[in-house]
């Protein structure tokens, strides 16, 4: 078994290899291995089926292996995993057609997936509520593996009031008027193209709108408006291995912080922007602007995108804002993400996930300002949804310093999860899972014993109309908000219903 691949990954598709057992005396055998290598052979033909609205070349640019090369297990299998990770198809079958003693067909037979069709989203957390929204979200954009998305989300907590944070340190300056309900709305159009005339290089372009409420659920003193827009390139690497890829993004924003009192804003930003507050009679306003460049590296080499059970995915984010780049936002920020799938028994798969995440502003002294962003921050808790950092069992971005906000620059999560597939076809699958992680305000400030823990268990399922429906059950196993009382947070639910913005 683990011979004959290393002959057919050189050629020997017809290689044959037989044991052949001889007793010597009472307790020996010799083991003779009869090996046959046959003709080296190569690919005439590769023929590509059942792909009715996918480009042919779509599927085409994904193979290592090609008419004329010597044939290679190891290369047809990694075509197999990279066209089934486009996710355009339920499934895709290969198949080796012997031709003569010294050449082989390929063929890839694809199930095209119900793709490009408007869809609707609904999702549920304590911060916000029920959010719905909805879109069109083209993965496969006009069968030429371009991906167009037009979205909106909206949001509004209910049935929330002031005595819901009373849990919470809350500054003096935040003031009565928090106590309203915590609204959120978001619009966002992008577009991507993964091979650019036919090269592994992608470009992609996005805009964004959001306004985001104070609120009973919100523990910023004050509502954001925020617009801007980005562009990206990005390209497969060789080296390491041809699962690296690399992509690189400019992006500028204006965010528009709206307050009832200067205080309110001098008191999260620092009194440095006070002179730069405005009153426009019903509010006060701090504007800032920020242009960013961020870089992804990441190396993904799982086997399925919805379902995975081996392989993993690392993702390792780098952001400059402000600096030499311009805007008012100055501050770094670097996010490790890893992730391992790993086979148990037959549909029973473990999965593991470990991020650390750590921001350090930049000091400006040519400036008259320079801000670090709430949304720049760490926050974790809830559902992730729709921003933060997953920590099921914990309400929604509870977990972090003691505050107002519990938003800061460190933050470090583990994850495990024990997961069974109940259905291939839509994918369905339940999970149990365990759960550990913290926000730290500083790297003065990290305490690595203080560690927030949960435990629970979940379903998903991913319908081609909806995207991911989920559901979790999560029991906090640590007290947040009064740090001076052991007593359990207890259990929280989170659902998902939709596709997540």
């Amino acid at each position: 078994e683990k011979v004959s691949p290393l002959y057919m990954d050189k050629g020997y598709f017809y290689f044959q290899i037989e044991p052949q057992i001889t007793p010597v005396g009472q307790d020996l055998l010799d083991v003779h291995f009869e090996i046959v290598e046959n003709e080296i052979v190569k690919v005439r033909k590769i023929i590509i089926g059942g792909n009715e609205k996918t480009h042919e070349n779509v599927i085409r640019r994904e193979l290592m292996i090609f008419p004329g090369d010597i044939f290679s297990r190891k290369k047809l299998l990694d075509s197999y995993r990279d066209v089934f990770m486009l996710n355009f198809f339920d499934n895709v079958n290969p198949n080796v057609v012997p031709i003569d003693d010294d050449e082989i067909d390929i063929t890839l037979d694809v199930l095209e997936k119900s793709v490009g069709q408007a869809n609707l989203s609904m999702g549920y957390n304590e911060l916000h509520g029920f959010t719905g929204g909805g879109g069109f979200e083209f993965p496969n954009f006009r069968g030429r593996g371009q991906t167009l998305s037009i979205s909106y989300n909206r949001g509004l907590a209910g049935g929330q009031n002031s005595n819901t944070t009373s849990s919470y340190t809350t500054p003096s300056y935040v003031s009565s008027s928090s106590a309203n309900q915590s609204s959120y709305q978001s619009f966002s159009m992008s577009y991507t193209e993964p091979w650019l005339f036919d090269t592994p290089n992608l470009i992609g372009g996005s805009f964004f709108y959001t306004e985001r409420g104070k609120g009973s659920g919100n523990y910023l003193p004050f509502d954001i408006k925020q617009m801007g827009g980005s562009i990206r390139w990005g390209r497969r690497f060789k080296w390491p291995d041809v699962f690296f890829r690399g992509s690189w993004m400019i992006k500028t924003s204006n965010n528009t912080y709206f307050a009832d009192s200067r205080d309110n804003l001098s008191g999260y930003f620092g009194s440095a922007i006070d002179n730069l507050i405005i009153n426009d009679g019903a509010k006060f306003l701090f504007k800032t602007s920020g242009v960013s460049f961020t870089q992804i590296i990441a190396r993904d080499n799982r086997d399925h995108p919805e379902f995975p059970t081996q392989g993993t995915k690392f993702t390792w984010t780098s952001l400059l804002s402000g600096s030499f780049l311009g805007g008012d936002e100055d501050y770094h920020k670097h996010i490790f993400d890893f992730e391992w799938f790993s086979p148990l028994v037959r549909k029973f798969v473990m999965h593991q996930k470990m991020k650390l995440g750590v921001l350090k502003a930049i000091p400006v002294n040519s400036k008259e300002r320079s801000v670090v962003t709430p949304s720049a921050r760490f926050i974790m808790g809830g559902s992730g949804m729709p921003y933060g950092e997953m920590l099921r069992g914990y309400e929604e971005n509870s977990i972090g310093p003691e505050g107002y906000y519990n938003a800061g620059d460190v933050m470090l999560k583990y994850s495990l999860e024990f997961r069974l597939s109940l259905s291939e076809s839509p994918t369905i699958y339940a999970l149990t899972f365990v759960e550990a992680g913290n926000v730290w305000k500083s790297f003065e400030s990290i305490d690595p014993f203080n560690i927030k823990r949960s435990a629970g268990f979940g379903i998903r399922l991913f319908m081609p109309m909806l995207g991911m429906l989920g559901y979790d059950m999560g029991y906090g196993f640590d007290n947040v908000g009064n740090f001076s009382d052991d007593t359990p947070k207890g259990w929280e639910h989170h659902l998902i219903f939709g596709m997540p913005f």
